[in-house]
């Protein structure tokens, strides 16, 4: 999914495309400024509803309007319980394949990064990710397939926040 900018203002993108013939034209520029304030407002709205629909953040009235997308019943559950069982139920339909995982992440989560790392020759089959989406590790679970144990990878990182690194370039992970 390729990251979507929000344009906050567009006053800056539009009026400066205006002809020069119709740049002193106070009228065309109050009526497209009368304009862009709609979109600016309409803009501002869909991030809003785009950003409260996150299944990792929806809670309430947004994860009710999930679940009933997924035809999924809430019967009482917690917004915890309720979003684990959204999200198993999207797992079951999901073929467990790091392809479709990945997926999912991206779309459920709006990871914008994810690394996934077979841990070959595990027993049970297992596989390590390093992303940047909040998820955790029992909806991983809850995603990937039967027999198969995912683990999440995160950063070492010293206490200002530099992440440790090695002279080749790569970084020290943990398994969390």
């Amino acid at each position: 999914m390729a990251e979507v900018t929000q344009i906050t203002d567009y006053d800056s993108v539009t009026l400066d495309k205006t002809l020069a013939q119709y740049a002193a034209a106070d009228k065309l520029q109050n009526l497209v400024k009368g304009q862009n304030k709609q979109a600016n407002d309409l803009e501002a709205a869909l991030f809003e509803i785009r950003n409260l629909f996150w299944i990792g953040v929806a809670g309430g009235d947004q994860l009710d309007v999930l679940g009933a997308i997924w035809g999924i019943p809430r019967a009482g559950l917690t917004d915890s319980q309720y979003r684990t069982r959204i999200i198993q139920s999207f797992g079951l339909n999901n073929s467990g394949e790091p392809e479709a995982i990945i997926a999912t992440l991206k779309v459920l989560w709006g990871a914008t990064y994810v690394y996934y790392f077979p841990a070959y020759p595990a027993v049970p089959a297992a596989y390590y990710l390093l992303t940047d989406s909040t998820i955790t590790s029992e909806l991983l679970k809850a995603l990937s397939p039967a027999g198969v144990e995912p683990s999440l990878l995160f950063p070492v990182e010293f206490e200002d926040g530099t992440p440790v690194e090695f002279e080749d370039g790569s970084y020290v992970y943990f398994v969390g």
